[in-house]
């Protein structure tokens, strides 16, 4: 489970703050209030799992794709298609 404050949880879904705090306090969204630092504090509680970003692995020869690239405009220059 995790735990999200309300300024994480409206970041994440691109809402509001404010209607964070009314989707917690409805039970619209899992929640639930904590004392912190003598004031109560409203932490949302999700079940999604934290999301991976997939890394590429593969690796490219830019000399390569440059030269191919560089044969593609002079050929598009010499036809008079390119200025």
């Amino acid at each position: 489970m995790i735990e999200l404050s309300l300024k994480e949880y409206a970041t994440k879904h691109k809402i509001s703050i404010f209607n964070t705090m009314k989707l917690a306090k409805a039970g619209s969204i899992a929640s639930e209030t904590r004392m912190k630092d003598g004031k109560p504090e409203i932490i949302i509680l999700t079940d999604e799992a934290p999301q991976v970003k997939a890394v590429e692995t593969e690796e490219m020869d830019y000399k390569k794709a440059y030269l191919e690239l560089k044969k593609k405009y002079d050929a598009l220059l010499r036809s008079g298609n390119g200025k």
